[in-house]
């Protein structure tokens, strides 16, 4: 007595084949919506002051407060204070405004997101931390107008700064990875038939 099992390898083949092609379509579609989760995560964590690990942003010394109270942005046409000035990381809102500036496609399967040209280098200042530094004026004779924490108005010839914190802000944060994890899982849900 026996039992023979055979597979029919013409219909193993084109179903193989089918996910192959399904996953290959629907690949660069999963990036892509990988790439807007971390970058709306990012914003998240700017508005939230929350870094990538999950720990609050390190809070604003009052002479940092006092003088973004001072400061204005331009909204449209016109000038506006800025709105939180206690928030880290948070004056023009350009520090949010991550860019998908490489879109994964077919032939290439991965996406790119950057900073705008004009925060790139005081994004990486705040995401890696300084140590001190000394802050002098490049075109005029003082630096000004600066403020102490009770918000006087004061003008110098340097400054010593004790330095920016560390404040982990651009990457990908625990939060982030959950999120991918699932759009990951339902993407392969989807191109196997799983319910």
């Amino acid at each position: 007595m026996q039992i023979q099992v055979k597979v029919n390898t013409t219909a193993v083949g084109k179903y193989i084949k089918s996910v192959e092609t399904r996953t290959r379509t629907g690949m660069p579609r999963l990036i892509n919506n990988m790439a807007r989760a971390i970058k709306s995560d990012i914003a998240y964590g700017i508005d939230y002051s929350v870094d990538i690990n999950g720990k609050l942003f390190q809070p604003l010394k009052p002479s940092t407060i006092q003088s973004k109270r001072n400061q204005t942005r331009f909204k449209g046409e016109r000038q506006q204070p800025v709105p939180y000035p206690r928030k880290p990381l948070f004056a023009t809102g350009r520090m949010q405004n991550v860019i998908l500036k490489e879109k994964a496609t077919a032939n290439s399967l991965k996406a790119r997101l950057v900073l705008p040209q004009s925060r790139q280098q005081i994004g990486q200042y705040h995401n890696e931390g300084t140590g001190p530094y000394t802050i002098t004026p490049k075109n005029k004779k003082v630096l000004g107008p600066l403020y102490t924490s009770r918000g006087k108005k004061y003008f110098a010839k340097q400054v010593h700064h004790p330095g920016l914190p560390k404040r982990e802000w651009f990457g990908i944060s625990t939060r982030a990875t959950s999120a991918l994890f699932r759009l990951q899982e339902q993407f392969f849900n989807r191109i196997f038939g799983v319910k």
